[in-house]
């Protein structure tokens, strides 16, 4: 995924001994679940609520829209982390992704100090990247990403005071300008992904985060940041876009090196905030079924490698069938099954969720689903049939009127059908983008959505905030097929694989000209 961010570091947070219970912490924004102790994980719920209106106040954020709370889970160690990916990478301390199940992060308590590396750096780094594309979605170039997620991650901010302070210089970042060689600030202002890279993944951290201080902080080439995000988000290429909005590439070369070597002399901002009420933070443990398999809900968040469905979900079922009263353990189970394609089991995780919860709109859209797939099997034409199989989810839309999980569910009906959705899928399929827009497959999933209707403009501008952060750039078919396996290695289960989104807008803007060629 696009949006998915690894923060590609060997080192974390302060030891701590972990509690035999998972807990939750819920405030107006964040759900918080950790094995630490009930004030650590009220603290850390109301720090993250400074944190957003940090966020707010440094982007000029009003009129808030309503979106779904970020799940925050904190797990023991860096295999933990290793073990919620569908794909596990080396040295990964931390992620952020978001899916039709919600957003979420997923950090460790593991520590290694030597780093430079802190809970709140990697926290807020995280959380960052969602505040980035869940209330200013766009396109922003890699090192604009990282460094702005680095940038905000490195804000101060204490429990009893209301004032943060921002702009320190982070230790981790001068740890890497120390250990490696200068990166030509050309090449990164040029980087579309981290293959642009090379070896050089860490750069894009460090230069990144001291670009963007420099940019924000130094006060020296103000509006140049906007002009040259702008210049991004009208397709001009990256290249383009840095010398036309930042001049001599050298010029700007040589004036960051000289910053970079002002550590101690980073020009930094407090900000002190009117006394404002951050809410409660309620503290409640879980369930027993929750607790146990909380690993298991953070890799249905993940998703789960098309290739390790079926074991992935003998896994969730064995541990759900020590829970046969909890909606929670049936609700895993039956999403797992759905994945490996495991009817028999899905029928029996459905009927018993029903029977705990009649009402749960989960559980209405997963009955909505199994019947939408059985009717598929069967090779249904049954209109009515169709809308009977829809009926359990259009009244969990009823109950939960801001659940992208469920939107896409009631779209997904009508593709199983082999029908155009109706204008009421599509709609909820937009909302579903309102509420996740940094799920890149929701985005090209409604692009397409757009394509088929013919409303080639809809689908164009859909799609260029994922499309713009690819190369675009004549590949052979050679180099196309080789792409396509790599991505088959990485499939992931329940999500179709499919051409690029710089793939698909290409298409759409050369299908465009064609067609306005012979309307001339």
């Amino acid at each position: 995924m696009i949006f998915r961010k690894l923060l590609l570091a060997a080192a974390l947070l302060l030891p701590t001994g972990a509690a035999a219970e998972w807990k939750k912490a819920e405030s107006n924004h964040f759900i918080v679940y950790g094995e630490i102790g009930e004030e650590r994980l009220r603290a850390m719920a109301l720090r993250l609520e400074k944190l957003h209106l940090t966020q707010a106040t440094m982007t000029g954020l009003v009129n808030e829209p309503k979106t779904i709370k970020v799940k925050v889970y904190v797990v023991d160690s860096f295999d933990d982390v290793q073990r919620t990916m569908p794909f596990p990478r080396q040295g990964v301390a931390g992620y952020y992704s978001a899916t039709p199940r919600g957003p979420y992060t997923v950090i460790s308590t593991e520590s290694n100090a030597n780093q430079g590396f802190s809970s709140r750096l990697v926290l807020f780094h995280e959380l960052t990247h969602h505040f980035m594309f869940q209330y200013f979605n766009a396109t922003y170039p890699l090192w604009y990403v990282e460094g702005f997620a680095d940038f905000i991650g490195t804000t101060n901010i204490k429990d009893d005071s209301n004032t943060v302070r921002m702009g320190d210089a982070s230790a981790s970042r001068y740890l890497t300008f120390a250990t490696t060689s200068w990166y030509p600030i050309r090449k990164l202002l040029e980087a579309r992904s981290y293959d642009d890279l090379g070896e050089r993944v860490d750069i894009i951290y460090a230069e990144g985060w001291l670009l963007t201080h420099y940019l924000h902080f130094g006060g020296k080439r103000d509006g140049q940041l906007e002009k040259y995000l702008t210049a991004i988000n009208r397709g001009v290429p990256f290249a383009q876009a840095a010398s036309e909005a930042f001049g001599d590439l050298g010029k700007l070369d040589a004036e960051l090196q000289a910053y970079s070597r002002r550590r101690n002399a980073l020009p930094g901002r407090s900000i002190t905030f009117k006394p404002v009420s951050l809410g409660e933070a309620k503290v409640t443990p879980v369930s027993a079924a929750q607790d146990a398999m909380m690993l298991h809900d953070i890799r249905l968040h993940a998703g789960v490698a098309r290739e390790d469905a079926g074991r992935f979900a003998d896994r969730v079922r064995r541990d759900a069938l020590r829970f046969p009263n909890d909606a929670f353990a049936q609700q895993l189970r039956a999403e797992a099954d759905y994945n490996a394609n495991d009817d028999a089991d899905l029928n029996a995780a459905v009927d018993r969720w029903l029977a705990i919860a009649p009402q749960d709109p989960k559980a209405m859209l997963f009955d909505g689903l199994r019947k939408a797939r059985a009717l598929k099997a069967a090779k249904s034409t049954d209109k009515a049939a169709w809308t009977a199989a829809r009926a359990p989810i259009v009244a969990a839309t009823r109950i939960a009127q801001d659940d992208p999980q469920i939107f896409k569910g009631f779209y997904d009906t009508f593709v199983m059908e082999g029908v155009t959705p109706s204008a009421g899928a599509q709609k909820g399929l937009f909302r579903a983008l309102e509420l996740v827009p940094q799920d890149d497959e929701l985005r090209y999933q409604l692009a397409a959505d757009f394509e088929r209707r013919g409303m080639i403009g809809d689908a164009r501008n859909t799609i260029r905030p994922a499309a713009l952060q690819l190369p675009d750039k004549v590949r052979s078919d050679a180099e196309i097929e080789k792409d396509r396996k790599d991505r088959e290695k990485e499939a992931i289960a329940g999500v179709p694989t499919h051409e690029t989104a710089r793939e698909m807008l290409n298409r759409l803007d050369k299908n465009g000209l064609q067609k306005a060629e012979a309307g001339n």
